[in-house]
C-alpha cells in the first residue's frame, strides 16, 4: 500500500496545482486586463511545467509499477484510481517539456487576441494566431501518436474519449446521418401545421435585469452560490474546481436568448460532479472528467428539468415578470 499512498499524495498535489491553474485561466477570461496576457501566460506556463515535471519524475514509473504488483490489496475504487494515474502518467510522458511550455503560452495569448478581434468584428485579424494554433495541435497529435500507429487526430481524440477510434466515429456519425435528416424534415413539417406564432419578449433588456433572470433560473436548480460564482466572459464556460465552480455567460441588451440559453448549458457539469462523486473522493484521479461525452451529457440534467413542460412553463412567466418587470405576452404551451 505504501507506493499507492505515495501516488495519492502526488496526485493530490497535482489536483491542487491544477486548481490554481484553472483559477488563473478563469481570471484571464473574466477580470484580467488585456496587457496582462504575456505575464499571465508565462506564469501559467511555469506552473504547467511544474505539474509536468511532477508527474513525469523518474520515481513515478517505479511507484506505479510497485503499486500494480499489489493491486490485489487495493479496494475497487483504489484500483480505478491507480488505472487513471497510470493513464495520466503515460499521456504526460508523450509530451516534451518545451512543447508543454509553448502550448500554454500560445493558448493563453490566443484567447486574448481572439477576444480583441471579436470586439472589433475583425476575425481576419485572428487568422495568423489561428494558423499557429492549428500547427500546434497537429504537432501535438503527432507527439501523442508516437510509434503507436494511430492517426494524429485519433491520438488527440483519445485524450477526451479514451479508446475511441476514427472507425468508430465514422460508424456513429454514419448512423446519425441515416436518420437525422428525416427527423428534421418531420419536425419542420409538423411545425407548419401548428398554426402558432411565438411572441418573443422585445428588448432592450438592461444587463442588470438579465443577470437577475439568470440567477432566478440558477436558484431553480439550486446552484450553490456559496460554492460558485456567475460572471461574464467573451465565450461562456464552466470551470475551476468541484468545490469552487465558476460559471460565465454574456449579455446583449436586444435579446434574452444569449444569456439564458447559454446559461442552461453550464450547471450540469458541476451538478454531476457533486452528485456522483462523494466529497471525500473528489481529489481522486478517477473523479476527474475522462470521457468528454459523459461530461457533455451531464449538462443535460438541468436542461431536462427546465425543458419539461410543467417546470419550465410554470416558472418562466414568474421569472420574467419578477426580474424584468415585463408584462409582454409569451405564447406558452398548454
Amino acid at each position: 500500500m505504501k507506493p499507492y499512498k505515495e501516488l495519492e499524495r502526488v496526485f493530490t498535489k497535482l489536483y491542487r496545482y491544477g486548481h490554481m491553474l484553472l483559477l488563473a485561466d478563469w481570471d484571464s477570461q473574466t477580470m484580467m486586463p488585456c496587457k496582462g496576457s504575456d505575464a499571465r501566460g508565462a506564469a501559467m506556463a511555469e506552473l504547467q511545467l511544474h505539474m509536468h515535471d511532477t508527474i513525469t519524475a523518474p520515481k513515478m514509473r517505479a511507484l506505479i509499477e510497485e503499486a500494480e504488483k499489489s493491486v490485489g490489496d487495493l479496494e475497487h475504487l483504489q484500483r480505478a484510481n491507480l488505472r487513471e494515474m497510470r493513464r495520466a502518467w503515460e499521456l504526460e510522458n508523450l509530451l516534451p517539456e518545451e512543447f508543454v511550455e509553448r502550448k500554454t503560452v500560445l493558448t493563453t495569448k490566443a484567447h486574448q487576441v481572439w477576444k480583441t478581434c471579436r470586439e472589433k468584428n475583425d476575425f481576419a485579424g485572428f487568422l495568423p494566431t489561428l494558423k499557429e494554433l492549428i500547427a500546434l495541435f497537429r504537432e501535438e497529435g503527432k507527439l501523442r501518436a508516437g510509434n503507436s500507429g494511430k492517426h494524429p487526430y485519433e491520438a488527440l481524440v483519445d485524450i477526451y474519449e479514451p479508446g475511441m477510434t476514427l472507425q468508430r466515429l465514422d460508424e456513429i456519425f454514419g448512423n446519425v446521418r441515416s436518420w437525422l435528416p428525416g427527423l428534421l424534415k418531420e419536425v419542420q413539417e409538423k411545425q407548419k401545421t401548428l398554426g402558432e406564432t411565438v411572441l418573443e419578449p422585445k428588448g432592450p433588456f438592461p444587463v442588470s435585469k438579465q443577470e437577475a433572470l439568470c440567477r432566478f433560473f440558477m436558484d431553480l436548480w439550486k446552484f450553490d452560490f456559496d460554492g460558485g460564482r456567475l460572471d461574464v466572459s467573451a465565450h461562456p464556460f464552466c470551470g475551476n474546481s468541484k468545490e469552487d465552480v465558476r460559471i460565465t455567460t454574456n449579455y446583449t441588451e436586444p435579446s434574452l436568448s444569449r444569456a439564458c440559453w447559454v446559461l442552461f448549458m453550464r450547471p450540469g457539469t458541476p451538478s454531476m460532479s457533486r452528485i456522483v462523486v462523494p466529497r471525500d473522493l473528489r481529489l481522486s484521479r478517477f473523479a476527474w472528467h475522462v470521457h468528454l461525452v459523459s461530461m457533455r451529457a451531464s449538462r443535460c440534467l438541468p436542461r431536462c428539468r427546465l425543458a419539461a413542460p410543467v417546470p419550465l412553463w410554470s416558472f418562466l412567466p414568474r421569472g420574467l415578470q419578477s426580474t424584468l418587470a415585463t408584462s409582454r405576452p409569451l405564447l406558452l404551451p398548454t
